[in-house]
């Protein structure tokens, strides 16, 4: 497997990419002890202050269609979640889709994305970001959201997760990790606010199914399956 590591660098997954349009590998790790330009979902930053954290990018090649591809931001999940369970005293959850809480903060970010042949309809490598806190020092506007898993073996809890994410895409019909993922939600059972064209809306999650998707019910008692997006949780 490539590795390449970083002392410092904009973002991990942004030299996954670049890495790619250059050359090709099975598998490849890169890692950074700082990052200028951590990235997370639907555009958001990641807070990657010098030896404050884990900092990785996973690339594994696949051959995919592009429908089949939903299914690996959840696995990815599963991936991290279950590595953290060896590291961590406290049980982590997964918060819909792929954020990484303990006690309602969140700990860990991850990023997945693909790199497509558009010509064929492929998708031809999984580009999986991850971003996990170790410590606490966040700058004032994180402090009530962002938590942390204290000091680990870094070298130890990134090798658990990459030999957790090494199957990503060898089998998509394959949604036994669903139960794991089900077992370790965050947001069953609680009342939730999700944003949809610009408007929010408060609801109770229900359930989620096996394609990921998140079933949730309106204070109309209307129900409907949520396939992307971002969801916030409400404190009583």
């Amino acid at each position: 497997m490539t590795r390449i590591h970083f002392d410092i660098c904009d973002s991990t997954s942004t030299r996954a990419r670049e890495y790619l349009k250059q050359n090709s590998c099975d598998c490849a790790l890169f890692t950074a002890n700082e990052q200028t330009s951590g990235r997370g979902r639907q555009g958001k930053s990641f807070f990657s202050p010098k030896d404050s954290g884990i900092y990785m990018t996973f690339v594994k090649r696949v051959d995919l269609a592009l429908c089949d591809t939903v299914f690996a931001t959840t696995f990815a999940a599963c991936a991290v979640c279950s590595a953290l369970d060896e590291f961590c005293a406290d049980t982590p959850k997964i918060k819909w889709v792929n954020d990484i809480y303990i006690y309602d903060k969140k700990v860990c970010g991850i990023l997945t994305e693909s790199v497509t042949d558009f010509k064929s309809g492929s998708v031809n490598y999984l580009i999986i970001g991850v971003g996990i806190n170790l410590t606490s020092a966040f700058p004032d506007e994180l402090l009530d959201i962002a938590g942390n898993i204290g000091a680990v073996d870094k070298a130890a809890l990134i090798e658990k997760i990459v030999s957790n994410l090494k199957t990503i895409g060898e089998n998509p019909d394959d949604r036994s990790y669903m139960d794991y993922y089900r077992s370790r939600s965050l947001v069953i059972g609680r009342e939730i606010v999700y944003i949809e064209n610009g408007t929010a809306t408060s609801a109770t999650a229900l359930g989620i199914d096996d394609d990921g998707g998140l079933i949730v019910q309106n204070s109309q008692n209307i129900q409907k399956i949520l396939r992307s997006g971002e969801i916030s949780l409400r404190f009583c």
